[in-house]
C-alpha cells in the first residue's frame, strides 16, 4: 500500500505541476475552473501524503477511505467545470445534489487542513461557520439574522467568496508556481550551493556556525518562502553545528528558527502572504518586493549583531579556515544556480 501511495503521490504531483506550468504559461482558466481544479489537486496529495492517524499503521481500511477522499477530491472539480454555464443560477437556487457536495468538500478541505496543521485552525474555522449559522443565539454587540445552512454551503462551494476566494485564487495561479520553482531549484542541488556558499563565507568568524544559519537562511529563503522548509533544510545542518561550538541548544534553535522565519520576505519567492497582499491591494508582486527589500535587510542585520553580541558575551570561535570549503571553488561549482533566481 505504501509503495501505490508513492505511486499516485507521484503521478498527482507530476500532473498538479504540469498543469500549473500550462496555465501560467498560455493564461489560466476561469476562476471557477482554475481554482476547484487547484484545491482538487492539493486535497489529493495531501490525503495521499498525510494519513489519518499519524501515530497508526497504515491499512487496507485506512487505504481505501483515503483512495475515496482522493477520488471526491478529484471528481468535486469536474463537477464545477460541466456545470459552469448555470454557476451563476445555482448560487441563488442550489440543487440538492450541489448541497451534498458542497457539505462534502468543505468536510473534505477541514480534514485536510487537520491532517496537515492541526485542530488549531479547525476549531477557529467550525467556529465562524457555527457563528455564520447561529448568529441569533449570540449576545447582542456580536449577534446577527445568522444564515442558512444551505446558503452558507451555496456561498462557500458554487460562487468566488468562499473557498474558492482570493487565497486560493492567488494560490492556484502564482504561489504554487514559486513552490515548483523553488522544489525543482532546491532539488537539483541549490540548497547545498547556498549551505556550502554561507558556509565559507561566515564559518571563520567569531560565532561563526550561528552566522552561517543567518545566510543559509537567507539564500534559502529566496527561493522557498517557506519557514518551515527552511528550518527542515538548513536546520539539520546549522543547529547540530552550533551547538557543538559552544551555543546552547535553546539558542541555536531559536537562532535557526527566527533566521528561517525571514526567507517569508525574502525575494525573489516569499511567502504566500506577499502574494495575497498584491492580489488584495491591486498592485504588483514586484512592488511588495519592493517595498519589502529594506524591512528583510534591517531583520537580518539585527539578527547578525544579537548573533555577534552573543559570541562575544560566550567567547565563542570561529570554524577553522582549513576546515571551511574554498569560497572561489564553491562559487565557481554552482553560480548558476544564481541564473533563475
Amino acid at each position: 500500500m505504501e509503495k501505490i501511495r508513492k505511486h499516485l503521490s507521484f503521478v498527482l504531483a507530476i500532473g498538479t505541476s504540469l498543469f500549473h506550468l500550462y496555465t501560467g504559461f498560455f493564461g489560466v482558466f476561469e476562476n471557477m475552473k482554475q481554482r476547484p481544479i487547484h484545491l482538487g489537486l492539493i486535497l489529493a496529495l495531501v490525503f495521499l501524503n498525510f494519513r489519518m492517524f499519524k501515530k497508526r499503521e497504515d491499512n487496507f481500511l485506512l487505504f481505501m477511505i483515503d483512495l475515496l477522499l482522493v477520488l471526491t477530491a478529484l471528481f468535486v472539480p469536474f463537477y464545477l467545470w460541466g456545470q459552469y454555464e448555470q454557476l451563476p443560477f445555482k448560487a441563488g437556487s442550489p440543487s440538492v445534489f450541489d448541497i451534498i457536495l458542497g457539505a462534502i468538500t468543505i468536510i473534505l478541505v477541514l480534514e485536510a487542513t487537520r491532517r496537515a496543521i492541526g485542530w488549531s485552525l479547525i476549531i477557529l474555522t467550525i467556529f465562524f461557520l457555527l457563528y455564520s449559522h447561529l448568529g441569533p443565539l449570540f449576545p447582542e454587540v456580536l449577534a446577527h439574522g445568522g444564515f442558512s445552512l444551505e446558503s452558507i454551503i451555496s456561498l462557500e462551494f458554487l460562487t468566488t467568496e468562499g473557498l474558492y476566494g482570493v487565497p486560493l485564487g492567488v494560490s492556484s495561479t502564482y504561489i504554487i508556481l514559486f513552490i515548483i520553482f523553488g522544489a525543482f531549484l532546491y532539488m537539483t542541488g541549490a540548497g547545498n550551493f547556498f549551505l556550502e556558499i554561507a558556509h565559507s563565507l561566515m564559518g571563520g568568524f567569531r560565532g561563526g556556525p550561528a552566522k552561517i544559519s543567518i545566510i543559509s537562511s537567507g539564500l534559502f529563503g529566496s527561493v522557498s518562502g517557506s519557514p518551515t522548509a527552511n528550518v527542515v533544510s538548513t536546520g539539520t545542518f546549522t543547529i547540530p553545528l552550533m551547538k557543538s561550538l559552544g551555543y546552547k541548544p535553546n539558542y541555536a534553535g531559536a537562532v535557526e528558527a527566527v533566521a528561517s522565519t525571514g526567507g517569508m520576505f525574502m525575494h525573489p519567492v516569499m511567502g504566500a502572504s506577499a502574494f495575497i497582499m498584491a492580489e488584495i491591494l491591486g498592485i504588483s508582486y514586484l512592488d511588495v518586493c519592493r517595498a519589502a527589500v529594506f524591512p528583510a535587510l534591517l531583520y537580518y542585520t539585527a539578527l547578525f549583531f544579537n548573533l555577534d553580541f552573543e559570541a562575544i558575551k560566550m567567547d565563542l570561535r570561529g570554524v577553522a579556515r582549513e576546515d571551511l570549503p574554498n569560497l572561489r571553488k564553491t562559487f565557481f561549482k554552482g553560480f548558476f544556480y544564481l541564473i533563475p533566481i
